[in-house]
């Protein structure tokens, strides 16, 4: 009598254990799909940093700012749909509520107010007769892709993003100063001139560089040792670039990073009393 109880019992109450079951599994599965659309995103922005800087193509007409507008654009509206299906996904809508995020809504609102009362809307809004990097179109490109790094990666998750737009900034630079040497690899003719580099200008390029040191010489500090070594790499890869165009607005650029960052390494000095950071500083001023 008692096993037919149990089982009995057993059977009654299967059902609704597997009715549980099956509302969990769902549950599990929604939220593997939502890592999933997480991972995209962030792949899409990963992918961004890395081919920005390096990125044209030799059949259009203007081969650098138009097609890295285009590629902004696309990268940062598929990571944009990826964040926000991962939202739809998971049920939650987060945003990140930083005070950083003010000055940049600020900015895009206001370039925005401009270029509806610009005497040329078309050219200001999209960029073409115009310098594609001044549009607001690119602004918007930026502004998104600002909201969704500030979304999709955590804190500890940036670093690796800034490692990749130094392994890419070290590659536009090994290739434009192959090109100040003239060593031509690539067989386009348009490349064939000195002036070429994926950035821009010479000057701008130099630019570019200088900002790059700036971001690159404080990880130094906070990298193991393999990546000191080839952080070092790019550092005087990016030196190099910068001694051999010598344009005097990069080093001022540079030379303004250093000295804020003594100021703050000079801060961090009396609250932890670490003077390497303060020294490194010194000898680039």
């Amino acid at each position: 009598m008692e096993q037919i109880k149990k089982t009995s019992t057993e059977q009654i109450q299967s059902p609704f254990a597997a009715a549980r079951v099956n509302e969990e599994k769902p549950s599990v599965s929604y939220a593997a799909r939502a890592n999933i659309f997480r991972q995209l995103g962030k792949a899409m922005i990963y992918f961004l940093v890395f081919l920005l800087p390096i990125f044209f193509l030799p059949w259009t007409t203007n081969v650098l700012d138009f097609n890295k507008q285009a590629l902004l654009l696309i990268l940062v509206f598929l990571s944009l749909i990826c964040w926000l299906a991962n939202s739809l996904v998971s049920n939650k809508f987060e945003i990140n509520t930083s005070f950083f995020n003010f000055p940049v809504i600020i900015l895009f609102l206001v370039t925005a107010v401009s270029v509806i009362f610009s005497s040329f809307r078309y050219g200001s809004f999209w960029g073409w007769p115009l310098p594609v990097s001044q549009s607001l179109l690119s602004l918007l490109g930026f502004t998104i892709f600002y909201f969704l790094v500030a979304n999709l990666f955590k804190k500890d998750e940036i670093i690796f993003l800034f490692l990749t737009l130094f392994l890419s900034g070290f590659l536009a630079s090994l290739f434009g100063i192959s090109q100040l040497f003239g060593k031509f690899i690539l067989p386009f003719d348009f490349a064939r001139t000195t002036s070429f580099n994926t950035i821009g200008t010479v000057n701008g390029f130099a630019v570019y560089n200088s900002l790059l040191l700036v971001l690159l010489l404080p990880l130094l500090f906070f990298v193991k040792r393999f990546f000191k070594v080839v952080l070092g790499v790019f550092i005087l890869t990016l030196l190099v670039s910068l001694f051999l165009i010598n344009f005097k607005t990069a080093w001022v650029v540079f030379l303004t990073g250093l000295a804020v960052l003594f100021a703050f390494g000079a801060v961090n000095l009396r609250k932890t009393g670490r003077s390497s950071f303060v020294t490194v500083m010194m000898i680039f001023l």
